[in-house]
């Protein structure tokens, strides 16, 4: 196992899919090269379980119901909110643990409920506005922050709810709960897992540049990634935690050694979970950073890469 790193999502309600970053050559052929004892599998949603056009593949949903019964257990590790998951789950019928908001909080697909959140501190979270607000000016932001009630919640619906600044616009429809009011007040209504950053456009940054703005200051106290680049959104979490960081506490809950995880994502918010896990998978349509992270490149999310690697883990030895 290597280092554990500690470091939404294209234009439709749920996700968005990065287009400018080339693919790699992969034959969809060709063998994927797995470890033998694979027990936990953690996937990423948005640019590699799902295609395109938001459906997960006909290998994975095959797939996917037979894991469970080779011993293998199937974690969503994605930087959605708990609620943006019902969609996936009503196609998959996958039932299990999952990490929403890039590692800030752990759900239980069976009950509905939170296993753990944590919160930026409030008053970091504030420096880092005040900071990014100097240096890329006409910047706003938005907030993931959990619900009151949400520990005694048995809903995907009723842990958490996000907030814009009246300037903010993502490229997604706006949700008919949102909250508009400037981050400040935002910040002060509950527990806030995700902060979000979105430059104007014409500010000459993108998601990558952002960040790597944001970090110059902050990477040492919070966690600062994307999960794509046409929005140029940046995501904040709180510094101790990230995908590796949870898919690991979810292996160790589970009794799963660190050895026998794999993980498979295409974005930089995945590069945290493809460091942590035993063996990490990028899928072809990865961004450099993701790929470079990970141990193997398989076929992209378009021709059902996910669903090959799962293919090839029901067939490794157990």
């Amino acid at each position: 196992m290597r280092r554990a790193a500690a470091s939404a999502d294209g234009r439709s309600t749920l996700s968005f899919v990065a287009e400018r970053h080339d693919l790699a050559t992969v034959d969809p052929d060709a063998p994927i090269p797995v470890p033998d004892g694979v027990a936990l599998v953690g996937s990423d949603l948005d640019g590699t379980l799902l295609d395109p056009h938001m459906a997960v593949g006909p290998r994975a949903l095959a797939a996917i119901p037979r894991l469970a019964d080779a011993g293998v257990r199937l974690v969503y590790v994605t930087g959605r909110p708990p609620r943006w998951l019902r969609p996936v789950v009503e196609q998959t019928g996958h039932t299990g643990m999952a990490v929403c908001a890039n590692g800030a909080v752990v759900v239980d697909l069976v009950t509905e409920r939170v296993v753990r959140h944590t919160a930026i501190e409030q008053e970091l979270a504030l420096e880092l506005v005040m900071r990014l607000r100097a240096l890329v000016p006409g910047v706003t932001f938005a907030v993931e922050r959990m619900l009151a009630g949400a520990a005694e919640a048995h809903d995907l619906a009723a842990l958490s709810v996000v907030g814009f600044e009246p300037g903010y616009d993502p490229p997604w429809t706006r949700p008919a709960d949102l909250e508009v009011a400037p981050v400040e007040l935002l910040l002060t209504r509950g527990p806030v897992v995700k902060l979000l950053a979105l430059p104007p456009p014409g500010a000459g940054h993108d998601a990558d540049s952002l960040v790597t703005l944001a970090a110059a200051d902050f990477a040492d106290r919070l966690h600062i990634t994307h999960s794509g680049a046409r929005a140029m959104l940046i995501e904040i979490m709180a510094g101790e935690v990230d995908k590796g960081v949870a898919l690991l506490e979810v292996a160790e809950l589970l009794g799963i050694d660190a050895g026998a995880t794999i993980g498979v994502g295409d974005m930089p918010n995945d590069v945290a979970l493809l460091e942590a896990v035993g063996t990490g998978y990028a899928v072809a349509n990865a961004h450099p950073a993701a790929r470079a992270a990970a141990d193997h490149v398989i076929p992209s999310n378009a021709e059902d890469g996910v669903g090959r690697l799962l293919d090839a883990v029901l067939a490794a030895p157990r």
